[in-house]
């Protein structure tokens, strides 16, 4: 490592290791200035790659000699020369308005089940053909604890194949079957009723638990005190999605399987984060449509059915 660097004839990399980790830990500078030191260095890199082949005179280097590499030393140098200067700029400040805002959201948790019977089958269809979008039969069995996107072109059926799926529309012909409760949550969070609070939506869809249990959930995600009790017209649309993954996992009876349409559409990044956090820590099944590719590799998709 260092030491054998520092023989290099360069100046020793152990001297420049703690102000580098200290960028590493300071967030996303780390990133945006290690591709600018790529780029600086490149030509750094080649020599030093040219000169594994021929050394000075010709001659071709033994098996295990060291060689030098000019540049790169300096090139760490400025790498950390800069990077401390935008930390403590206006860059620094956003960065660390971020970290304290990333540690808020670390707070706020939502109550998922954990997965008893992985392997089991969750639904399975066979021969279904949707009553509206793609005419093709569809024959697709789905296990516990895998995660599912639903993929396609729009109009093709992606919404009507979640309904099916969810027991609330009748396929034209074939057979679903669902074992384990399932929730279908759209993006317009449709089990909710927009001129009721949060807190009578929740004592409304779960009967069984008490008001001062909600009251406690929804304080652990920031809908306090009043707020709670405001018609959800009046919430943002990150706190609506708070209440609506409440209400599909926070029951007596959590479900096993979450059926998605587009939730994360309309979301500021808050409450895409709060989402994306939610549904990796779920270990139920999931089956999902989305278009955001991030959206889709941040809840760890690993089945993908193309209609």
């Amino acid at each position: 490592g260092y030491a054998e660097l520092a023989s290099l004839g360069c100046k020793p990399l152990g001297e420049l290791a703690a102000p580098a980790i200290e960028l590493a830990l300071n967030g996303p500078v780390w990133t945006a200035i290690a591709r600018q030191l790529t780029r600086e260095t490149a030509p750094a890199l080649s020599r030093y790659n040219g000169s594994l082949r021929y050394l000075p005179g010709g001659r071709v280097p033994e098996i295990g000699e060291r060689v030098p590499l000019p540049g790169l030393a300096s090139g760490i140098e400025q790498f950390v020369r800069e990077g401390r200067q935008l930390y403590s700029g206006a860059l620094g400040h956003r960065l660390r308005e971020d970290r304290a805002r990333q540690d808020q959201l670390r707070g706020q948790r939502l109550p998922l089940s954990a997965e008893t019977a992985p392997g089991m089958q969750r639904l399975h269809l066979e021969s279904v053909v949707l009553p509206h979008g793609t005419g093709a039969a569809l024959s697709v069995t789905v296990r516990a604890g895998e995660r599912w996107r639903i993929h396609g072109r729009n109009g093709i059926g992606k919404s009507t194949l979640l309904r099916v799926m969810a027991g609330t529309l009748q396929p034209r012909s074939g057979r679903c079957r669902r074992h384990g409760r399932g929730v279908y949550l759209d993006q317009d969070f449709g089990l909710l009723d927009p001129g009721q609070s949060a807190l009578t939506n929740l004592r409304r869809l779960h009967p069984g638990i008490d008001e001062q249990t909600w009251r406690t959930r929804l304080g652990s995600l920031r809908i306090e005190g009043d707020r709670a009790l405001l018609a959800l017209d009046a919430l943002s649309g990150g706190e609506r999605l708070k209440v609506a993954l409440l209400a599909v996992t926070g029951g007596l009876e959590p479900p096993a399987i979450l059926l998605l349409d587009e939730p994360d559409n309309h979301l500021d990044l808050d409450s895409r984060e709060l989402l994306e956090r939610a549904l990796a820590d779920y270990a139920g099944t999931i089956v999902v449509v989305s278009h955001d590719e991030d959206f889709i590799a941040g809840i760890g998709v690993d089945h993908v059915l193309a209609l």
